[in-house]
C-alpha cells in the first residue's frame, strides 16, 4: 500500500501483531531469548505503572522519515510527533517496538512514535528499536531534547 504524506509516496505499510505481553518481565524475556538487550531506561519504563500493553490484535505500521514529514534538516521526537499527528497518523502502542522487532528482520534504527509514558520522562520521548541482525537486537530509548535526522526511519500506526 502507498502512503502520501505531504506529498511525498511512500511504500512503507507493514502489520504486526500485538497483545503478546501482560507483564514487564514476559516482554524482556522475549527479547533476551531471541538474542536481544533491553536497555535500563525500557526496564525502567516496564517496571513503572504508566506502561500499557495491548490486547491481542494486528496494526498497521507506516514508515516515514523525517523529511517526508517537512523536516528537512530533522526535528526534535515532539515535533515528529505532532506532525505525525497532524498527517493523520496515530501514536504507535507502548509494546509495538518490541512486537516489531520480534517479527521482522531489519538493520537498521527505528523509532516508534508514542505516547508520553512516564511523566517523569521528558514529554515526546521515542522508543526505538536498533537491530544489527537477526540474532543481535537492542531496544532502548532516545532522549526528547535530541534531534532526530531528516533520513531517519520513523513508525506510526495509520
Amino acid at each position: 500500500m502507498q502512503q502520501i504524506i505531504n506529498g511525498a509516496k511512500k511504500n512503507t505499510l507493514t502489520h504486526a501483531e500485538i497483545g503478546k505481553w501482560s507483564t514487564g518481565q514476559q516482554l524482556i524475556t522475549s527479547v533476551e531469548e531471541a538474542g536481544g538487550v533491553v536497555g535500563a531506561s525500557i526496564k525502567m519504563l516496564l517496571a513503572g505503572p504508566h506502561f500499557k500493553f495491548s490486547e491481542p490484535g494486528r496494526v498497521a505500521v507506516v514508515r516515514i522519515t523525517p523529511r517526508d514529514l517537512g523536516f528537512k534538516t530533522g526535528a526534535l521526537p515532539a515535533e515528529i510527533r505532532d506532525r505525525g499527528l497532524e498527517v493523520g497518523l496515530r501514536l504507535c502502542p507502548d509494546d509495538l517496538a518490541a512486537a516489531y522487532m520480534l517479527q521482522w528482520s531489519f538493520r537498521q534504527t527505528l523509532f516508534f512514535i508514542i505516547r508520553d509514558i512516564n511523566p517523569k520522562i521528558q514529554k515526546g520521548t521515542i522508543h526505538r528499536v536498533t537491530t544489527f541482525d537477526t540474532t543481535d537486537r537492542g531496544l532502548g530509548s532516545w532522549g526528547a531534547g535530541l534531534k532526530i535526522g531528516p533520513d531517519s526511519h520513523l513508525c506510526f500506526v495509520a
